[in-house]
C-alpha cells in the first residue's frame, strides 16, 4: 500500500506506544535495479510527499515524550546508547559476509559470498576481499557525515584534523546550517534540531547508504562471475 501522512502517523504512534527506550524509523533505501519501480508507484526516496511524512513522524514523536538522537532514532529522555554505532565510534570491524569496516588509514569489505567468506576466514584468518585508502577530503567528508547525523556540529573541527581541506568543508557545513536556521551555541558547539534540517541530514545519510548498497550489488554480481 502507499503510504500518506495519516497512515504515517498511524503507524508512527503504534510503535511509540510501545513504550521502548528507542524506536529508529528507517527510511525505505531501494537497490538500483528497484528504483524505476519505486519511482514509477511513488514510493522510497521518490515518494513526492516524503519531506511532510518525515516530518510527520518526527511531531508525533515528541508528542509522545521522544526527542531525535539522529534523523532516524527517537529516543527517550536520559537514554544514553543510540543503535547508530558509527555515530559514535569513528573505527569499526567488519565481521561477516558483505560487512565494510573502517580502520586508520583505509576502508574494506569483506567478500559477499558466505561460502567463499568462510574459505578465506579458513585459510588466512581474514576475510577482506576489497580495500582502499581515502583520500583526505573523502575522510573529511565522512568525518563530517557522521558527526552531523548525530546531530551535532563543532565549528572548525575538520580544519583541525584535516588542514585546508578540512577548513573549507567547514565553511561549507557551517553555511548550510546558517541557511537552514541553525546556530553555534557557546564555545562553536552546534546541536541541530531545527525540522529542515533533521529532514536535510536524514537525505544526506540515506543517500550513503544507498551508495552502499550500489557497492554491495556490484560485488556480488562479480564475485558471483568468478565462481
Amino acid at each position: 500500500a502507499r503510504d500518506t501522512p495519516e497512515t504515517v502517523a498511524r503507524e508512527a504512534r503504534g510503535a511509540l506506544s510501545l513504550g521502548a527506550s528507542q524506536v529508529t524509523f528507517y527510511p525505505l533505501m531501494p537497490p538500483p535495479g528497484t528504483w524505476g519501480l519505486y519511482r514509477a508507484r511513488r514510493m522510497g526516496p521518490w515518494h513526492p510527499r516524503e519531506p511532510e511524512m518525515y516530518l510527520t513522524v518526527l511531531r508525533e514523536a515528541r508528542r509522545a515524550g521522544y526527542q531525535p538522537s539522529t534523523p532516524w532514532c527517537m529516543s527517550r529522555p536520559g537514554t544514553a546508547m543510540i543503535d547508530e554505532y558509527v555515530v559514535d565510534n569513528e573505527w569499526f570491524l567488519a565481521v561477516g559476509a558483505s560487512a565494510v569496516g573502517r580502520l586508520p588509514g583505509y576502508v574494506y569489505a569483506n567478500s559477499f559470498n558466505p561460502s567463499r567468506y568462510i574459505r578465506l576466514v579458513e585459510a588466512r584468518g581474514f576475510s577482506a576481499r576489497y580495500a582502499a585508502r581515502p583520500r583526505r577530503d573523502e575522510e573529511a567528508a565522512y568525518t563530517a557525515s557522521t558527526v552531523l547525523f548525530g546531530l551535532r556540529w563543532r565549528s572548525g573541527l575538520l580544519a583541525a584534523r584535516y588542514g585546508a581541506v578540512g577548513a573549507a568543508l567547514d565553511a561549507y557545513i557551517e553555511a548550510s546550517l546558517r541557511l537552514l536556521g541553525e546556530a553555534p551555541g557557546p564555545r562553536g558547539l552546534w546541536g541541530l534540531r531545527r525540522p529542515g534540517t533533521l529532514y536535510a541530514l536524514h537525505a544526506a545519510q540515506r543517500s550513503l547508504y544507498m551508495a552502499m548498497n550500489r557497492f554491495r550489488r556490484l560485488g556480488m554480481a562479480r564475485e558471483a562471475a568468478a565462481l
